[in-house]
């Protein structure tokens, strides 16, 4: 099967919501929707769903939001249901979605578009599929403005990571950026 996280309204004048949309056809047909925040606080709505599967099975969702931390739920059964949703205690604040990726030792990488002073690229790591989340990695932390994001992070075979994202140069000028880097220890 495949899941595709999208948001949505549960009613007129709501919040909005993540849930994820599934496809046992390879694309061609969705169907079968999935509330993922559904018992989220009424104040708080959801935006920009990234999902990333666990090596235990478990797909970890999370969930950029205007004003808060990002919020996070896992489910232990493909997608079908999801536990409550907790506060990941990363600040979120409208800044960038958050790039999950699952690293070759079993680490989940989360890296996002830094929009508050300084404006930049950071990551943070998760020993326990997203359970807890370690200090900040800076990448970058020398944007001129707030309007840096939208991250991707692939691994190499060698360990190795490249991550991509648009950066608002000091010209004014919306350009992609990478930064080569590699995880100590």
């Amino acid at each position: 099967d495949l899941l595709l996280p999208v948001t949505g309204r549960k009613g007129e004048g709501a919040q909005d919501h993540g849930l994820v949309l599934r496809s046992r056809d390879k694309g061609r047909t969705w169907g079968d929707a999935a509330w993922i925040t559904r018992d989220a606080p009424a104040d708080l709505s959801f935006h920009e769903t990234r999902l990333v599967l666990c090596s235990s099975g478990r797909i970890l969702a999370l969930h950029r939001t205007p004003k808060a931390n990002y919020f996070q739920n896992v489910s232990a059964d493909g997608g079908r249901t999801w536990s409550a949703t907790k506060d990941s205690g990363l600040w979120c604040g409208g800044s960038s979605p958050p790039d999950l990726k699952r690293l070759a030792d079993g680490r989940i990488l989360l890296t996002r578009g830094y929009r508050r002073e300084p404006f930049g690229v950071r990551c943070h790591l998760s020993e326990n599929e997203g359970d807890t989340w370690s200090k900040e990695i800076v990448l970058r932390n020398d944007g001129p403005d707030r309007d840096v994001g939208y991250p991707s992070t692939i691994q190499f075979n060698d360990g190795k990571l490249l991550t991509v994202y648009y950066w608002h140069g000091a010209d004014g000028i919306r350009h992609l950026q990478r930064t080569s880097w590699e995880l100590k220890g």
